[in-house]
């Protein structure tokens, strides 16, 4: 009944696959047969059914799958889709939120009327390479960028939230970018250096940001930072007791 192809686009856990099937299934058959319903993924599918009458002599009564209606099997194959979306895009955020609070870079895809950017993220480490896709809404683009941005332009990007969400009936990973925050050059030095000792205090995006340090930061380093965002980057040395 359901489809080898379909259980072949989400790479869950098998246990979650199968779970997933049986809850759609059963919330869905309950629904539309006001039957109370229990599924068993066995081999053939197993589907059980019992009236709400609590002292109905029939219960329980087998269903035979290939006797539903064409419309019910496309609405189950529908919501059976819409489950193990859900599942993957929950799995793949667990993943995925580790991301946060790190710099990447991100190719500009097109600006939209309201002037979020959408952009092209390529995750090598750990995620084999993956291309997700990220959104700078404006109040996250520094003014002065902002007329100036182009699709096909590589940018680096903060990578402020990565969250699961719902738009339309499908779940997806939403992961918001910002060019103004703070953490964004201290987050580009730390990938430039492998230090876990720099902070950002202050940044006026375009034009400096002040940021802190145990001991001397490499000048390339800041130089290619200060070069991508365009401002001056000042460090700072202070003592490890400093706050």
């Amino acid at each position: 009944m359901i489809p080898a192809e379909l259980l072949a686009k989400y790479p869950l856990p098998r246990e979650e696959l199968l779970a997933g099937v049986e809850a759609a299934l059963t919330r869905t058959l309950g629904a539309a047969l006001g039957l109370c319903i229990q599924v068993r993924i066995n081999s053939p599918l197993e589907i059980l059914a019992w009236s709400r009458d609590p002292g109905d002599p029939r219960d329980p009564q087998p269903l035979d799958p290939s006797r539903f209606s064409r419309q019910l099997r496309r609405q189950l194959l529908y919501q059976v889709e819409r489950e193990l979306q859900r599942r993957q895009t929950l799995h793949d955020w667990q993943g995925l939120r580790v991301l946060r609070g790190q710099a990447l870079p991100g190719e500009i895809l097109r600006r939209r009327g309201d002037g979020r950017l959408h952009v092209a993220l390529e995750i090598a480490e750990g995620f084999s390479g993956q291309v997700l896709l990220g959104e700078c809404p404006p109040r996250a683009q520094p003014p002065h960028e902002r007329p100036r941005y182009r699709p096909g332009e590589v940018l680096e990007f903060l990578v402020t939230s990565v969250l699961p969400v719902e738009s339309r009936g499908l779940a997806k990973i939403l992961i918001r970018l910002s060019r103004v925050s703070g953490a964004l050059p201290e987050a580009m030095l730390r990938a430039h250096t492998g230090r876990g000792d720099i902070r950002c205090r202050r940044r006026v995006a375009g034009a400096f940001s002040d940021l802190t340090a145990t001991s001397s930061v490499p000048r390339e380093a800041i130089r290619a930072v200060g070069a991508e965002l365009k401002e001056r980057i000042r460090i700072h040395v202070v003592s490890q007791e400093s706050p």
